[in-house]
């Protein structure tokens, strides 16, 4: 699986091969970006990114998290996948998804992972306009095969898509939250 990723869970930065990760203490999970053009999906390689999409990314100063700014130059309808909490992984498989609970509400995220006496959340924040819903993680080789998946598995992730126009910016953040970092969508563009 080729594609974006960024993955939460110690605190450095590493590039590796097919995916970006992004480490903190106490805090897993990925998010994988892809984007669909011309009636075809494919997972965003940050070796080759599309030309007409601005990708940036910065550490917050108030908590352990990131936020991810979006930018395009033509109108492309952008897809992501978020989940695979599993605080003993490396890498981004499917069963790092295995009974990740998500709790959505219009476009904020919060997922829980890991065991019922130690468990752990993980927020999300997405683009108003998203559209969210469960996708099997099993079935995420391109990200409208993921999207149609459908949530009926024990491996879900979350799957998002957004159309994005040309010349704004879109926010996503994942971050851990804390009484001095509680965001809401509107509070991105000042972090």
């Amino acid at each position: 699986m080729r594609g974006l990723f960024i993955l939460l869970l110690f605190p450095f930065v590493l590039c590796a091969q097919d995916r970006y990760v992004f480490q903190y203490p106490e805090m897993a999970g990925s998010l994988r970006l892809g984007i669909e053009k011309d009636s075809k999906s494919f997972w965003i390689n940050p070796d080759r990114p599309p030309k007409y999409l601005n990708i940036a990314t910065k550490p917050l100063k108030k908590t352990k998290g990131i936020l991810i700014s979006i930018r395009v130059d033509e109108e492309t309808e952008l897809y992501w996948a978020f989940g695979g909490g599993n605080l003993n992984a490396t890498e981004v498989k499917p069963e790092n998804a295995k009974d990740n609970i998500y709790s959505m509400e219009r476009s904020s995220v919060a997922m829980y992972y890991g065991e019922s006496m130690n468990l752990r959340i993980l927020h999300a924040i997405f683009p108003l306009e998203a559209s969210l819903r469960l996708a099997d993680a099993l079935q995420q080789d391109t990200p409208l095969q993921l999207w149609n998946s459908g949530k009926k598995t024990a491996y879900p992730l979350l799957a998002g898509k957004c159309t994005l126009k040309k010349g704004e910016t879109y926010y996503i953040c994942v971050y851990r939250q804390t009484p001095e970092a509680d965001y809401l969508y509107y509070h991105l563009e000042d972090l």
